[in-house]
């Protein structure tokens, strides 16, 4: 027998070719969404997304709040930049290791951890309960994945909101899942003020200066290095305290 909360056609295939004559049983729930799930959708650019997403999760005081992004690529991208801007926040992705795996639920579950990123392979199977926000910063491209997303909110009787960002890249999934969900998404215009100035994550070192700080010999290649990776560093604040930092090496060196 063969037990799955979703079965993709893919995975229905799989099945018949390895079972045989199977019977499928289905059981349909009596709603599509839960009645207690708030569903919102925004339309923001693609510039906008970052922005639009830092004012929401400070509007809401993020606490136990799932991210559900399309790539795993993106949801790193979206880790760094949230810790940049003072957010606890963890990607779990497909090859995140199992021990971690179970650490950052963990913390999630115990609201030790306020933001968890999570593409929809990584969310399978996933039972988190007391989420109060989900958000879509990518639109799902399959419409049972949308309702999927937003089903870990809401649970066991209590309420939850479900926001969602419709940016250009990922708004051709929108009719599909309003089709299939069987009405219209509300949808609110975004006020500026949500549109909150983000910090970028740190920078790396320039690595091909460091290069050359290694590997030329010559004493003006050397301070020349030296000069501009301390100018590529400087911002980084990346010495610690009572240690000498890399571009020390230059100090007191003369052409």
């Amino acid at each position: 027998m063969l037990f799955s909360a979703t079965l993709s056609h893919r995975v229905l295939e799989l099945a018949y070719e390895h079972m045989n004559n199977p019977e499928l049983v289905r059981i349909e729930p009596d709603k599509m969404t839960v009645d207690l799930v708030r569903q919102i959708m925004y339309y923001p650019a693609m510039e906008e997304k970052l922005p639009l997403l830092i004012g929401l999760l400070r509007l809401y005081e993020a606490r136990r709040t799932m991210i559900f992004v399309n790539t795993k690529r993106v949801a790193e991208r979206l880790e760094s930049t949230l810790k940049a801007n003072g957010f606890h926040a963890q990607a779990l992705s497909g090859d995140v290791p199992q021990n971690k795996r179970l650490k950052f639920l963990r913390d999630f579950h115990n609201g030790d951890l306020a933001v968890l990123i999570a593409t929809d392979v990584a969310s399978r199977g996933l039972h988190i309960p007391d989420v109060s926000h989900v958000f879509n910063f990518d639109l799902p491209q399959d419409a049972p994945d949308y309702v999927h997303r937003i089903g870990r909110t809401a649970r066991a009787g209590t309420d939850g909101d479900a926001i969602s960002f419709a940016c250009e890249e990922f708004a051709v999934s929108l009719p599909e899942i309003e089709s299939y969900l069987g009405h219209k998404i509300p949808s609110l215009p975004i006020p500026p003020e949500l549109l909150q100035q983000k910090s970028p994550p740190p920078r790396r070192a320039n690595m091909a200066i460091v290069h050359v700080l290694h590997a030329r010999e010559d004493t003006r290649d050397r301070v020349l290095a030296g000069a501009l990776l301390q100018a590529a560093v400087a911002p980084l604040n990346l010495r610690e305290p009572g240690s000498r930092s890399l571009t020390d090496s230059t100090a007191g060196m003369s052409p």
